[in-house]
């Protein structure tokens, strides 16, 4: 099997809806244009063959779950013209179930091949909540509501969650679900093992794919030929946009089959007895990405009902996230003071939080939420947004009352924490935060 194999029972079913959830970690595809291939997804349900079939056999009978029963648990007709799917070693046929006959059967489905099959096999019941699961093992070649772990497809067969509609939602799938994936970076080393004798030289250029950052808008599949970047070999590289290495189903539907990372080596002599040498059987690429993502209200998740709120006491769907240990104090405090310097980027922002716990409380500290330094998170005053990736810039946050009177008393509190929630909506030009420094005063 190919690509990644998913979490146990990745995929998420709303009862009559089409749409469906795929629960996909770091899957790089953050491009409604991505292509997706699904595999391995299963039922969980399973009975024997009762009798040998042919190749050319049309109807089969199934061995019950209860000896001397009519049924077999869970089997029962789809959505699709009332049709059981099922499959028996790798042969995918549909049909018609009367009890414990299956009758008027389509043999070799999804392009799968009729052969014969002998008594005692095993028939897996191929569809999950009555949607078959040739919707569902297949190459998709569009995704949406993509979020940095998720994104949905669409299927043609709704499926049947018990209850009322749009509401109850399961997650199926089995532990054998893989995907396909793309691998996102904006920071890549080619490591190749090289020998330079004298008069001899060695040059290496890149042809890379763009990508589209989790939250961004770049557009993907964009190939830049090898002879349009110059890179040094075993040194890190860092990009200026996000870029991808496609997975083959990416590469075959939006590059024309054309390989989305190529390394051009230019190998040249100026002494006709000597060469430089490469080792290519050591030859790797270390790629890195960027989790940085932009989620600030509902409509930035799907479905909306998931969305937490950065003040929330646990979970948030901002990927970059910092958050102090529990600070205990020997002497109550009544104020923070929060300070760092910081690359922020045009596109990125940088939100700080904090939650106290007050002398007089009678709750416990990991129950309680945060609160925005002044309201919203954002620093005491402007700050000029960086313009290169070594313009640190400082900044200061402030909660309580501060050093002009101004603020909003805490009270007495005697443990306090901050969360720093980093956000952008390009990976390439995340912010980059040093020097941070927590104080609790007594004003």
């Amino acid at each position: 099997m190919y690509g990644k194999r998913l979490i146990a029972n990745p995929i998420e079913l709303t009862h009559n809806t089409v749409k469906i959830k795929i629960l996909h970690p770091d899957h790089g595809m953050y491009s409604t244009s991505n292509n997706v291939e699904i595999r391995g997804a299963t039922s969980g349900l399973s009975t024997t063959l009762n009798g040998t079939i042919t190749s050319t056999a049309t109807s089969l009978v199934l061995i019950p779950s209860v000896t001397g029963g009519s049924s077999v648990t869970g089997f029962e007709a789809s959505s699709e013209s009332s049709k059981i799917y099922l499959k028996i070693n790798n042969e995918i046929m549909k049909g018609t179930l009367s009890n414990l006959n299956v009758t008027s059967i389509t043999r070799a489905q999804d392009s799968t091949t009729a052969v014969s099959h002998a008594t005692g096999s095993t028939v897996e019941l191929y569809q999950i909540n009555k949607t078959p699961l040739t919707e569902i093992n297949k190459i998709f070649t569009a995704i949406t509501d993509v979020q940095i772990d998720s994104y949905t497809v669409t299927l043609t067969t709704a499926p049947t969650v018990t209850g009322a509609d749009g509401t109850p939602i399961t997650r199926v799938g089995g532990t054998q679900v893989f995907a396909s994936e793309n691998y996102r970076y904006e920071t890549m080393r080619a490591n190749v093992q090289t020998l330079e004798l004298p008069r001899t030289t060695i040059s290496a250029k890149l042809g890379s794919t763009s990508g589209t950052s989790p939250s961004g808008t770049e557009t993907s599949f964009s190939k830049l030929v090898t002879d349009e970047l110059d890179i040094s070999l075993n040194t890190t590289v860092n990009f200026e946009r996000t870029n991808v290495i496609a997975s083959p189903i990416n590469e075959t539907n939006e590059l024309s089959g054309v390989k989305s990372l190529s390394v051009l080596l230019d190998l040249e002599t100026t002494n006709e007895k000597v060469s430089p040498v490469i080792d290519l059987d050591k030859a790797s690429i270390t790629a890195v990405g960027n989790i940085l993502n932009d989620i600030d209200s509902s409509s930035d998740v799907y479905p909306t009902t998931d969305y937490n709120n950065s003040t929330e006491i646990d979970g948030d769907q901002n990927a970059a996230i910092y958050i102090t240990k529990k600070i205990a104090l020997e002497n109550p405090a009544t104020s923070l003071r929060v300070t760092f310097s910081a690359v922020k980027p045009a596109t990125s922002d940088i939100n700080v939080l904090f939650k106290v716990l007050r002398s007089d409380d009678s709750f416990d500290f990991d129950e309680l939420g945060y609160d925005f330094f002044n309201t919203d998170g954002s620093p005491d005053s402007s700050v000029n947004t960086s313009l290169t990736r070594g313009d640190f810039q400082d900044y200061t946050y402030s909660a309580g009352i501060k050093d002009d009177g101004t603020g909003t008393d805490l009270g007495e509190f005697i443990q306090f924490a901050i969360k720093i929630v980093m956000q952008g909506t390009d990976a390439a030009q995340p912010p980059r935060i040093k020097q941070l420094r927590a104080i609790a005063l007594a004003t």
